[in-house]
């Protein structure tokens, strides 16, 4: 039998119970010895395998769509130009505008689709982890600013990771403007970049809303999204992205209170051939 329960400081694992007769010497059953195993990692493991699978499935759906649809899109949107130039009335001239534009936004959807089915991850190098999170809070930085959002940032040494630097800095920027967004009164967002046991951990901690615990295995699918804007591909992508980085996500959240995204990757022990380089790169 297996249940849910809180322990003592506020968290919440999954126990498997086991019972067995405790017996006399004349056989007669005088109690019951009750064993709790503690099954939160086992499950959680299990969830992240059913994840992987189904998002992996939804992929290969979502690029066969993508192109079958982009081909007439490319069709349309040329008639339309074409149309356009030849056309006078004002009026045709809007309409045939506006078909362009919501061409373009709808292959904008496709590309987001044919992202997150493959998401084409490079040539792979190792990269000092610090540096890619400091430039993702660089490009952000001013995006929580206008929100009222104060990104605080703590790392602890130097580590290194084998990675599409731009592919995971995608990631990364996803989660931080989901943060973002998900305190629209604004508040404060804690990022860490830690390492433990040749696994490095990336946190992003929030005070917003918080997600509901029935929403929570939700907010990786594709399209799922409870913002009026928006394609609700960006966690899915990001999802894709550290999975073909041989790492995965946790998420844990408490209505009212906020939200934290875990991020683990394999770490690397720092080749400092490959990070001079990357260095003589950027300078």
């Amino acid at each position: 039998m297996e249940t849910a329960c809180n322990t003592a400081d506020g968290r919440s694992i999954y126990v498997k119970l086991y019972s067995y007769p405790l017996k006399n010497y004349l056989g007669k059953v005088e109690g019951l010895v009750l064993v709790l195993e503690d099954v939160s990692e086992l499950r959680k493991l299990e969830n992240q395998v059913r994840r992987a699978d189904k998002l992996s499935a939804v992929g290969e759906l979502a690029s066969g769509v993508a192109h079958e649809i982009r081909n007439p899109l490319g069709i349309i949107k040329a008639i339309a130009q074409t149309i356009n130039g030849e056309i006078k009335n004002d009026d045709a001239k809007e309409g045939i505008g506006i078909i362009v534009q919501e061409v373009d936004r709808a292959n904008s959807v496709i590309k987001n689709l044919l992202d997150f089915a493959r998401p084409n991850i490079g040539n792979t190098k190792v990269h000092r982890l610090n540096s890619i999170m400091e430039d993702t809070i660089r490009i952000t930085r001013k995006y929580a600013e206008q929100n009222r959002v104060e990104m605080v940032y703590e790392a602890v040494g130097e580590i290194f990771v084998q990675a599409d630097k731009e592919k995971l800095q995608q990631a990364f920027v996803n989660v931080i403007l989901n943060s973002v967004q998900a305190m629209p009164d604004g508040g404060s967002l804690n990022i860490s970049v830690a390492e433990d046991e040749r696994t490095a951990k990336v946190s992003f901690a929030d005070n917003g809303t918080g997600i509901p615990p029935d929403r929570l295995e939700k907010v990786f699918e594709p399209f799922y999204t409870t913002k009026d804007m928006g394609t609700g591909l960006g966690l899915a992508i990001t999802h894709r992205i550290i999975e073909e980085h041989k790492g995965y996500i946790e998420v844990e959240s408490t209505v009212g209170k906020g939200t934290v995204v875990s991020i683990y990757l394999p770490s690397q022990p720092g080749e400092v051939e490959n990070f001079e380089q990357e260095n003589s790169h950027s300078g």
